[in-house]
């Protein structure tokens, strides 16, 4: 082909991939109208050398054959309802912010044809549900997946929020260094997952709590034999909250075995005992997400042993009492002033 006519390939291709897929098509007199807007007239016979050049080159070009043939790209990265799934996955992750979130779904819109990508565009809403985005967040992400794919640490400072919404970092502004094992996606948050120098183990972070992340040349530190995400997950790491580990029993109603299954999977050991009941063992962390997952389900799952964990969780919800009696201690008082 000429010069031009390889830029007439490129443009054709172009056009295919932004207007056609499994359920849209175009004719040569469609891609001919095309070109010749761009100041590129070209014929059926070229447009169709065009099409068998790009074919040659590996490209999946479908052909109809009828009157008029109609050509379509027929591979492509993903169809539109993987790109509606995963527009609504962005969407509604709370730890991606909105500015980051409007550009995600625009990038994925891009990725189906034109008639789909502005229907796609229109599901870029924002329903009333707190965003706790970081706008470092990308950022930090990058730094993390460099530090695994290297084989370095990284250093970070940790920081919670205090009553004016403002940073606090932990342990006066201490610096984290960190070999990264694994980054998790739990509970519609995002953690890292390494040996920690500081408390010289294997803990959880929350990547969107991380500030003044940096790549250090210090190697990282090799995964305990056997380490994967599954079994960390179920070695004691209940919704990322560290804690004391027990290998505990419920005794849970019927009722309750979609519940077991949302929170241990399908795997989840559990036992028949008498009529419509069943016992669960778990590995579990005494944590505060564990005691409110509990307290959800307080008369379908009744934590049997061990007699540590079980009081602890008593002492917790003793906590829970006694705030909500002091809460109502503050509403007297302002009932009186």
């Amino acid at each position: 082909m000429r010069e031009d006519g390889k830029t007439r390939a490129v443009r054709v291709l172009i056009y295919l991939y932004e207007n056609t897929d499994e359920e849209h098509y175009a004719t040569i007199k469609m891609i001919s109208d095309h070109l010749a807007s761009l100041g590129m007239p070209a014929d059926r016979r070229t447009i169709g050398e065009d099409i068998e050049a790009l074919r040659a080159a590996g490209i999946d070009i479908s052909c109809e054959r009828s009157t008029q043939n109609r050509f379509r790209l027929a591979s492509r990265s993903f169809t539109v309802t993987e790109l509606k799934l995963l527009i609504d996955a962005v969407q509604s992750s709370k730890f991606i912010g909105y500015e980051d979130c409007r550009i995600l779904i625009e990038k994925l819109a891009s990725l189906a044809v034109r008639s789909q990508s502005s229907k796609l565009r229109r599901r870029l809403y924002f329903r009333e549900r707190p965003k706790a985005g970081s706008k470092d967040l990308f950022r930090t992400l990058d730094l993390v997946w460099r530090a695994y794919s290297e084989g370095v640490a990284v250093s970070f400072k940790y920081f919670t929020f205090d009553s004016g919404k403002r940073r606090v970092y932990k342990h006066s502004g201490a610096t984290y260094m960190l070999s990264v094992y694994s980054m998790i996606w739990n509970n519609d948050s995002y953690y890292v997952v390494g040996y920690d120098e500081k408390h010289r183990g294997v803990t959880t972070f929350r990547l969107d709590r991380m500030g003044e992340v940096t790549l250090t040349d210090t190697p990282a530190r090799k995964a305990p034999a056997g380490f994967t995400e599954q079994r960390y997950m179920k070695g004691g790491v209940f919704d990322m909250y560290d804690g004391h580990e027990y290998d505990a029993a419920f005794m849970c109603r019927g009722e309750a075995m979609d519940a077991v299954i949302d929170k241990f999977g399908k795997d989840a050991d559990t036992t028949p005992c008498g009529r419509d009941k069943f016992i669960l063992r778990a590995r579990v962390s005494a944590s505060p997400t564990l005691y409110g997952w509990l307290f959800t389900f307080t008369d379908l799952i009744t934590l049997i042993s061990p007699s540590a964990l079980a009081k602890d969780y008593s002492a917790y919800m003793r906590g829970a009492l006694a705030s909500l009696r002091e809460g109502r201690k503050i509403r007297q008082r302002r009932t009186d002033i």
